[in-house]
C-alpha cells in the first residue's frame, strides 16, 4: 500500500513537472484558445499512454509498451504539425515536411524493431515485478 501511495505521488510530480516544462517551452508560441499548443501535446501524450495502459494492465502484458510510444510520437507529430499550421494560418514548409518524414521513418524503424523484439522473446524481464502492480505499471 505504501508503494502505491509513493507511486501516485510520483505520478502527480511527473504531471506537474511535465506541465511546467510545457508551459515554459511555450512562452511566446501559439495557443489553442487559452492553452498553449505544447501543453495540448503533453496532455495528448499522457492520454494516449494511459488509454493503452488500461488493456495492457488488464492483460498483464508489456507487449504494447514500446509500440505505444511510437504511435503516440507519430500521432502527436502529425496532429501538431497540421494543427499548428491551421492555427497560424500558414502552410507547412518543405523543410517541415522533410523533417516530419525523417522523424516518421526513424520512429517507425525503432518502434517496429522494439515491437518485433518483444513479440519474439515473449516478455521483457524488466516488467516482471512492475506489471503486477497497478501504480508501478502506470508510472512506467
Amino acid at each position: 500500500m505504501r508503494d502505491n501511495i509513493k507511486n501516485f505521488i510520483f505520478i502527480l510530480i511527473m504531471i506537474t513537472v511535465a506541465s511546467i516544462i510545457a508551459l515554459a517551452g511555450s512562452q511566446g508560441e501559439l495557443y489553442s484558445g487559452s492553452i498553449p499548443i505544447l501543453v495540448v501535446c503533453m496532455m495528448g501524450s499522457f492520454l494516449i499512454h494511459w488509454l493503452v495502459f488500461i488493456p495492457s494492465y488488464l492483460a498483464k502484458s508489456e507487449k504494447f509498451y514500446d509500440i505505444t510510444g511510437t504511435l503516440a510520437y507519430l500521432s502527436l507529430l502529425i496532429v501538431t504539425s497540421l494543427y499548428t499550421s491551421s492555427v497560424s494560418d500558414s502552410v507547412i514548409t518543405d523543410r517541415s515536411v522533410l523533417l516530419i518524414g525523417f522523424l516518421t521513418v526513424w520512429s517507425l524503424r525503432l518502434g517496429i524493431f522494439l515491437f518485433t523484439r518483444i513479440m519474439k522473446s515473449g516478455e521483457d524481464k524488466r516488467f516482471r515485478e512492475i506489471k503486477v502492480s497497478f501504480s508501478k505499471f502506470l508510472v512506467t
